[in-house]
């Protein structure tokens, strides 16, 4: 019989171990959701993590728009310019309402393959 997962007390869990050392203890690999971004324009969605751009081949993807009600505290998202040609075809971030990446509305990414991880503090995001 597999123990799949474990809580001890002093609340940490364990997935794949019975001895959890920190919070949460992971023994084994973790898939976090890939969506594939083909289209100019793209509202995150809840269940995004990472984010494959890859309209860059014919244009600019002109709006990647993190959603308000999406702003929660620790949220981290990952966008990737998986096409690239983010240099000719420039990938921007956009945010809703006053929200900010590191203060400014929006955030282009304009190198071919380049990355950017972004973490929200609950009310704006912040590029780790």
């Amino acid at each position: 019989d597999t123990i799949r997962m474990t809580m001890v007390s002093g609340g940490n869990v364990g997935i794949g171990t019975t001895t959890p050392a920190t919070t949460l203890d992971v023994n084994g690999g973790v898939t976090l959701n890939t969506t594939t971004v083909n289209a100019a324009t793209y509202d995150l969605l809840v269940t995004d993590y990472l984010l494959m751009v890859s309209y860059t081949t014919t244009g600019a993807v002109t709006s990647l728009t993190l959603p308000t009600a999406q702003t929660t505290a620790g949220r981290t998202i990952v966008i990737k310019d998986s096409g690239g040609n983010a240099t000719t075809n420039n990938i921007t971030v956009d945010t809703e309402a006053a929200q900010t990446i590191d203060g400014a509305a929006t955030l282009a990414i304009d190198t071919d393959y380049a990355s950017v991880t972004l973490c929200s503090d609950g009310t704006n995001w912040f590029v780790i």
